[in-house]
């Protein structure tokens, strides 16, 4: 019993000795003595190599199999027999060779590990991913030996890496590539990631977004505190199904865009996925919408009542002017009184003849003309009657082309405008703007121009200096019998038939107004 304990012993101290020897190496430290020959290998380290729960193998500096243990055998599918017979480069994938040549070329001098990760091909044909960890040995002439190398199947690990890697791809691809604006952030409202979509519409760069920014710095303040309170309910109840909500965005100029936010929790963690898809253009063309609507409506009302108007006129005027001229003799008491009906009925029809031109369901004669020519010729009229004060300013460009209209109409287009900005500066003064210009629509233009067709257009704009309007009346200012002026200074139908005029020649119209401007 004695002599068995002992031999015990005497295993474990050679063993903790190797266990030394190999850190030393490890350690690129100078060896303690000479390494001993494979064949002179201790009984246990020839006891550790066989059972290993690792692939081992002594190999030759040229890259040959001096020996291998069982597990190794079992790794590649060779017995230990036809491992004799094989190098390295046998065994390593056709795509690993070259690297593999180079590596057993370039072995560093002096105790040394050096690892490597190589596909190495079973005896059956599959591959195999293995993690090669060698301990360099060296003889007492510093000449290397051979290399103690352990060998672990990794194959699992870099399948899951591979399938990882190829799931953090397709996500990052999905997140950059979605349509809406998107950001990962920290229960703190800190912006881990942004997509492209979320720099562009905040006009910033991702690199002074991710871990630099919060998002509540982009939303407007009186949405902040709802966005938060929606955002504690998500961490509360992360299964809920997502919600949308909207809210106002600063976008790089400072300016708001109407966006839908949807927020979702990451699963597992404390963090939340933000969208944000910009609404804003389509805001606008459903205003855009609601107003031609609201317009058309109107139009097809007011030109159904002006035609049942003007037959009623008709009679009225009919039968005046025969009771007038064939009933009364020259002097009598009646002729005053009938010529005033005369004169109001005539008054009504030219409301009514406005009526239809604002429905665009008037009589209307278009000929190719120079609406320069035009405007010059109603600046002439208008510099006659509008005050001293009020100044004129007409870039007019001579060569903007041709259209297809109505002359008369064009003409009291521009005296309708020119006059509604008169009257807004009043007796102030200030300054008339008015343009004329050749414009190139591209598709993008012509869209936000209630649907223009793309192509040349002739743009005429006409502006002034007075005090600007506010968003409720700006809403309404093609609206017939809608006007902010007093009783008697004008029937809120100038802007009406303007508007008529432009859309029954195929054009569009747009208002740009705020208080003070």
């Amino acid at each position: 019993m004695r002599d068995q304990a002992k031999t015990k012993e005497q295993m474990v101290a050679e063993l903790r000795s190797l266990r030394a020897r190999l850190a030393e190496a490890q350690a690129q430290a100078p060896p303690p003595g000479p390494e001993p020959a494979p064949a002179a290998a201790s009984p246990v380290f020839r006891q550790v190599f066989a059972q290993a729960a690792l692939g081992m193998a002594l190999v030759s500096p040229q890259g040959r199999f001096l020996r291998v243990n069982r597990h190794l055998c079992e790794m590649l599918g060779y017995s230990e027999h036809e491992f004799s017979a094989l190098d390295l480069t046998q065994l390593v994938h056709p795509e690993d060779l070259e690297a593999t040549q180079r590596h057993l070329a370039n072995l560093p001098r002096g105790p040394r590990v050096v690892q490597q990760e190589r596909r190495f091909l079973h005896r059956y044909g599959h591959a195999l991913w293995v993690l090669v960890k060698s301990t360099l040995v060296h003889g007492q002439d510093g000449r290397l030996e051979y290399l103690i190398s352990l060998y672990m199947d990794i194959t699992q690990q870099k399948v899951a890496e591979a399938a990882l890697s190829e799931s953090e791809e397709k996500y990052r691809t999905i997140f950059e590539t979605a349509g809406s604006a998107m950001v990962i952030m920290e229960e703190d409202t800190t912006i881990l990631l942004a997509n492209t979509e979320f720099a562009r519409l905040t006009g910033t760069r991702k690199e002074d977004l991710n871990g630099k920014a919060s998002w509540t710095q982009f939303i407007a303040p009186h949405d902040v505190q709802r966005m938060l309170g929606y955002h504690r309910l998500r961490r509360v109840d992360p299964g809920a199904a997502p919600r949308a909500y909207e809210a106002q965005v600063f976008d790089g100029q400072a300016r708001l865009r109407d966006c839908l936010v949807t927020v979702a929790v990451v699963p597992g963690t404390r963090r939340s996925v933000a969208s944000l898809l910009d609404l804003t253009e389509r805001k606008q063309l459903e205003a855009q919408l609601r107003q031609a609507q609201k317009m058309e409506a109107i139009g097809t009302l007011a030109g159904g009542v002006a035609h049942d108007f003007n037959n009623i006129l008709a009679s009225i005027l009919g039968f005046t002017e025969i009771a007038l001229h064939d009933f009364l003799e020259p002097g009598h008491p009646a002729c005053g009184p009938l010529e005033e009906v005369i004169r109001a009925a005539k008054r009504a029809r030219d409301l009514a003849d406005q009526i239809l031109t604002f429905s665009r369901r008037g009589s209307e004669e278009r000929l190719p003309l120079s609406l320069a020519s035009v405007v010059k010729e109603a600046l002439k009229l208008l510099r006659a009657s509008l005050p001293a004060f009020i100044e004129i300013s007409a870039p007019i460009d001579g060569q903007a082309g041709m259209v297809l209209a109505d002359p008369t109409q064009m003409h009291q287009v521009v005296i309708n405008l020119c006059a509604n900005a008169a009257q807004a500066m009043g007796q102030a003064g200030g300054r008339l703007m008015v343009g004329l210009k050749l414009q190139d629509l591209d598709q993008q233009d012509a869209d936000g121009l209630d649907g223009l067709a793309p192509g040349p257009h002739v743009c005429l704009s006409v502006g002034d200096s007075g005090q600007g309007m506010a968003p409720e009346v700006l809403e309404r200012i093609f609206e017939p019998y809608f006007t902010t002026k007093g009783p008697g200074e004008g029937t809120g139908l100038g802007l009406a038939v303007v508007h008529g005029i432009v859309k029954g020649h195929r054009g569009a119209i747009q208002v740009k107004s705020t208080p003070g401007q």
